[in-house]
């Protein structure tokens, strides 16, 4: 019976969470009123996220893997050269909807992030 109860508060949980996070991509998408303001949003969402995976990528190919600092610098610049001109050429697109991914991104970025040397 006991488990049948922590089940169902599972699943009721679950139903809400997702209800909840259909409502915000509702409410997005009538509040864009364009697919080219939302595209705007995605653009700056996925190359800034490109280049915050290369910045990352360096600390983990130098600090984790211990890779020689020529070598990680090399390639971190080379993938960094091309994606900053995508960012670069989406940061234009700020004040057609991109605004609402800085927005989103400033509110949920407060969460701990663990050290990558322990």
């Amino acid at each position: 019976m006991c488990r049948q109860a922590v089940l169902t508060f599972r699943v009721e949980r679950e139903i809400n969470h997702h209800d909840g996070v259909y409502f915000a991509v509702v409410v997005a998408v009538i509040g864009f009123g364009s697919s080219a303001a939302l595209g705007s949003a995605y653009d700056i969402a996925v190359t800034g996220t490109m280049v915050l995976t290369t910045i990352m990528a360096f600390y983990v190919m130098r600090y984790r893997w211990n890779f020689p600092l020529w070598r990680c610098g090399s390639i971190t610049v080379i993938f960094l050269s091309i994606e900053t001109f995508f960012l670069a050429s989406n940061v234009l697109k700020i004040h057609e909807g991109g605004w609402y991914t800085l927005v989103i991104a400033s509110t949920g970025s407060q969460h701990h992030t663990p050290s990558l040397t322990s």
